[in-house]
C-alpha cells in the first residue's frame, strides 16, 4: 500500500526492534505521534514570529507609542491581547484537527473508518492550512482593533486628531505583523498537510475531492509578490518619512541614528520573511514540476508504470492526477495493442499459408484488414486426400470487424472443419455449421454471410451454398461471358432451425475464372462516397483472364487501393481467384 512511503518524511530516534516493526507494520502509529505537535509547533511558532516582529518594531521604533502611553503600559497591553489571541486560535485550531486526528488514531488501532469518515477527514486535512491561516487573521485582526483602543482608553490625554492617527499608525504595525503570520500559519500547515496526503490519498486525487478551499497558483505569486517585494518596499517608505519628518523637531544626528537602525531593521526582517517565503514558494510549485519532470522523464524512456507523486490540492494536484491517468491509459492501449498483436498472429495462422496443388486449378487467396484483425474468412477445405479429388472453398464475412468479429470468424472455421471431416452433402453440412454458429453469436447479435463452393475438376461441376453472401463471379473467356454463382439462403446465425439447399453448375472449362469475395471488394468507397461497384471487377477478371490466379488477385488489390486513394479501407477485403487449366499448365504454375 502507498501509505509506506508516507512514514519515510517522518525521522525517528533510535528504538527498539519491536517498537520499530510495529511502526512498519502500521505506519499510524508514528503518524499520530507526531503530527499534531507538527501543527503545534507551526501554529506557534508562526504567530511567535508575527509577535516578534509587531513587539520590537513598536517598542523600539515607534515614535507615536512614546507620546501614548509608557513602556511597562505597552508591553502589558501587548502580552495580555497576545496571550488571548494564542488561546482562542489554539482552541479553534484544535477543534479544527479534532476529525483529522480521530481519523488518525482509527488507523493507528488497526481499524478502518466508514466512507463517508474518510472522506470527512480527507476534507478536513485540505481545508486546514486556509482555515488554520484565516483563523490567524481575524485573531490578529481582533487585536489589532483592541490594542489600539486599550493604548488610548490608558494614555494621557490627547487632541482628537492624535487619537485617530494614533490608532490608526498602531492598527497599521498590528495587521501587517498578522498578515504575515497568517501567511506563515498556511503555507507551514500547507507543508505538514502535505506530508500525510499519501497516506490519505494512496491513489492520488487530492484536486478531485469537493467542498474544499483551494488557493490557485495565481493566487499564491500574487501573495509572494506582495509580502516579498510591494509590502516591504510600503513599509520602508512609510517609516523613512515617519523618521524623517522628526527632523525638524529633534536632533537630527539622532534622527538619523534611528533611521540607520530601522533601516537594518526593516532590511533584516523583510529579507528574512522574503527568503522563507521563497522557500514555502519553492516547495508548494517548483518541488511537484520536478516531480512531474522526473516522471515525464520515466514515460519517455518507456516505463508506463510510473505515477506522478503530486499531493497538491492546486492545478499541479489536478495535473498530477491527469498525467497519472494519462499513463494508466498508455499502458491499457499498450496491452491491448499487444494483445490484438497476438490476436492478429493467431488468426493469420488460421488461414492458409498456401495454395493447394491440383491438377487443373490455380488458386491463389488475399486477405486484408481494415483493422488490426477481422471478421472476413476464406478457407480451403478437403474431405478426400488424394491429389484429384473434389476442393472445397469457403468464403465468409462476420457482421462488423475487428476482435469481435475475428473471435466469430474462428468459430465458424472450427465447425466447418469439423463437420467437412465427416463428410456428406455440402448442404447439409452448412445447415450443421449454422445450427451450432446460431448458439454461439445468439448473445452478440452478429452474423455471417458464407459462400461455399465445392469444385470437381474432373467432373467439370462445381457445386455451392450461399448462405446470405454475394454470389462468386464465373468469366468464360470463350463467350466472354461473366456470370453470377447464385441462389438463396440467409446468413449463418440468423436462424438455428434454417436449412440449406445446394446449387450446381454443370459447364466447367479450361481458362474459366472464379472469384470468390466479399463485399468490401465493390463496396469499397472513396472519400466522396462513391462505391467501387461491381461493373470494374468484371471488367478486370475480362482483362485478365489470361494470367495466373495470384496476378489476378494482385490486380484486383491495386484496383480498390487506387480506386479509394489515400483514404482508409472501410471494410475488411477477402478474395480467393481461381483459374481452370491444364494439367501441364497446373504443374508449372505450381513449381
Amino acid at each position: 500500500m502507498a501509505i509506506s512511503k508516507t512514514t519515510d518524511v517522518y525521522s525517528t530516534p533510535r528504538r527498539s526492534d519491536a517498537a520499530a516493526a510495529a511502526a512498519v507494520a502500521n505506519p499510524w502509529q508514528r503518524i499520530k505521534s507526531r503530527i499534531e505537535r507538527r501543527f503545534r509547533t507551526i501554529q506557534m511558532g508562526s504567530h511567535l514570529a508575527g509577535v516578534g516582529v509587531c513587539v520590537t518594531y513598536f517598542t523600539f521604533f515607534d515614535d507615536i507609542r512614546t507620546v501614548m502611553v509608557s513602556d511597562s503600559q505597552y508591553l502589558y497591553t501587548m502580552a495580555l491581547v497576545t496571550a488571548l489571541l494564542f488561546l482562542i486560535g489554539f482552541y479553534v485550531n484544535h477543534q479544527l484537527h479534532k476529525p483529522v486526528m480521530r481519523y488518525i488514531s482509527l488507523r493507528a488501532s488497526g481499524q478502518t473508518p466508514a466512507i463517508n469518515a474518510t472522506l470527512s477527514a480527507q476534507r478536513r486535512l485540505l481545508n486546514i492550512p486556509l482555515i488554520a491561516g484565516m483563523v490567524g487573521l481575524i485573531n490578529w485582526g481582533a487585536a489589532a482593533i483592541a490594542i489600539p483602543l486599550i493604548l488610548i482608553y490608558i494614555s494621557p490625554v490627547v487632541p482628537p486628531g492624535g487619537r485617530l492617527l494614533n490608532f490608526f499608525w498602531v492598527f497599521t504595525g498590528i495587521i501587517l505583523s498578522g498578515v504575515v503570520t497568517s501567511v506563515l500559519v498556511y503555507f507551514g500547515q500547507e507543508i505538514s498537510v502535505r506530508r500525510l496526503l499519501s497516506a490519505f490519498f494512496p491513489e492520488g486525487g487530492v484536486a478531485e475531492i469537493t467542498g474544499v478551499f483551494r488557493v490557485n497558483l495565481r493566487a499564491r505569486v500574487l501573495v509572494f509578490f506582495f509580502l516579498g517585494g510591494l509590502l516591504p518596499m510600503m513599509d520602508m517608505a512609510f517609516l523613512v518619512y515617519n523618521k524623517s519628518r522628526l527632523v525638524l523637531s529633534h536632533d537630527p544626528h539622532m534622527v538619523l541614528n534611528e533611521l540607520r537602525a530601522l533601516l537594518i531593521f526593516t532590511l533584516l526582517v523583510e529579507g528574512t520573511l522574503t527568503l522563507v517565503l521563497a522557500h514555502f514558494l519553492t516547495r508548494s510549485i517548483v518541488q511537484p514540476v520536478h516531480r512531474l519532470q522526473e516522471a515525464m522523464s520515466r514515460v519517455a524512456a518507456g516505463d508506463l508504470s510510473v505515477r506522478a507523486k503530486l499531493y497538491d490540492n492546486n492545478e499541479l494536484g489536478r495535473l498530477g492526477d491527469n498525467f497519472n491517468r494519462m499513463t494508466a491509459g498508455l499502458r491499457e492501449r499498450y496491452e491491448l495493442r499487444r494483445t490484438i498483436a497476438l490476436a492478429r498472429e493467431v488468426q493469420q495462422t488460421l488461414l492458409p499459408r498456401r495454395a493447394p496443388r491440383l491438377p487443373g486449378l490455380d488458386i491463389h487467396g488475399n486477405s486484408i484488414y481494415c483493422d488490426a484483425t477481422g471478421g472476413d474468412y476464406w478457407d480451403y477445405l478437403r474431405v478426400d486426400t488424394g491429389t484429384d479429388g473434389p476442393i472445397g472453398i469457403a468464403v465468409g464475412d462476420v457482421s462488423g470487424h475487428g476482435l469481435p468479429s475475428a473471435l466469430l470468424m474462428a468459430s465458424v472455421r472450427a465447425g466447418l472443419r469439423q463437420r467437412v471431416a465427416l463428410g456428406g452433402d455440402i448442404a447439409a453440412i452448412i445447415t450443421d455449421v449454422n445450427r451450432q454458429f446460431s448458439r454461439d453469436a445468439e448473445r452478440s447479435g452478429n452474423f455471417m454471410t458464407l459462400f461455399y463452393l465445392l469444385i470437381d475438376r474432373p467432373a467439370g461441376r462445381l457445386e455451392w451454398v450461399r448462405a446470405g453472401h454475394d454470389p462468386a463471379l464465373l468469366y468464360d473467356p470463350k463467350q466472354d461471358r461473366c456470370d453470377e454463382l447464385k441462389g438463396h439462403g440467409m446468413a449463418l446465425g440468423v436462424d438455428a432451425k434454417g436449412v440449406y439447399k445446394a446449387f450446381q453448375h454443370e459447364d466447367l472449362r479450361e481458362g474459366q475464372v472464379i472469384l470468390l469475395g466479399t463485399d468490401g471488394i465493390w463496396e469499397a468507397r472513396r472519400s466522396t462516397g462513391e462505391m467501387l461497384g461491381k461493373a470494374p471487377v468484371r471488367q478486370l477478371l475480362r482483362e485478365q483472364a489470361h494470367r495466373p490466379a495470384e496476378a489476378i488477385v494482385t490486380a484486383l488489390t491495386d484496383l480498390v487501393q487506387a480506386f479509394v486513394g489515400a483514404g482508409r479501407l472501410e471494410d475488411d477485403l477477402t478474395m480467393v481467384v481461381v483459374k481452370v487449366v491444364s494439367n501441364q499448365e497446373t504443374h508449372q504454375n505450381s513449381t
